[in-house]
């Protein structure tokens, strides 16, 4: 079985309990080059996920910084979650949008297009859709009933 190449991977040695979910630090195995932000050199540490199933193999994602994301949220495309910005629940961000900030984005919340997040008390949640050029700033929030961020349960398997 042949696996593909892969840009992004687990970084297995560093670790922290947060919200009761395990995180482990990601590094990139080898350079990621958007169109649109600054270069990720192979070996550049990046945020903080709870499982590979967090952050898409495919295309030029990545979570940057002190970021986190787990539970079942899902970064692709070529979106960015980035500075101390928390991403959980079965919260979804694609295309060339960016969550930034101490953004708080749960629920079943989507952020798509070219949509920029960003600020100190944003919180994006519930079913709420945030995408093409939109931008949120400063202390926003827009939210609509839904749980809040599940405390998944993973175990850690080290490879």
């Amino acid at each position: 079985v042949h696996q593909p190449s892969r840009a992004k991977r687990l970084f297995s040695i560093a670790g922290f309990g947060f919200k009761r979910v395990k995180l482990r630090r990601i590094r990139a195995v080898k350079d990621i080059r958007p169109d649109f932000d600054d270069l990720i050199q192979s070996g550049c540490l990046g945020g903080w996920i709870e499982s590979e199933e967090n952050l898409s193999h495919a295309g030029l994602c990545w979570v940057h910084a002190d970021a986190k994301v787990y539970g079942k949220a899902r970064v692709s495309g070529d979106a960015r979650v980035t500075d101390q910005a928390v991403f959980c629940g079965n919260a979804m961000i694609s295309g060339q949008a960016l969550v930034a900030g101490q953004s708080r984005i749960s629920g079943n919340a989507r952020i798509t297009g070219l949509a920029k997040i960003d600020g100190k008390q944003v919180s994006v949640a519930g079913r709420a859709w945030v995408g093409d050029y939109a931008q949120v700033r400063g202390s926003a929030g827009q939210r609509s009933a839904a749980p809040q961020c599940s405390k998944a349960k993973w175990s850690w398997v080290a490879r």
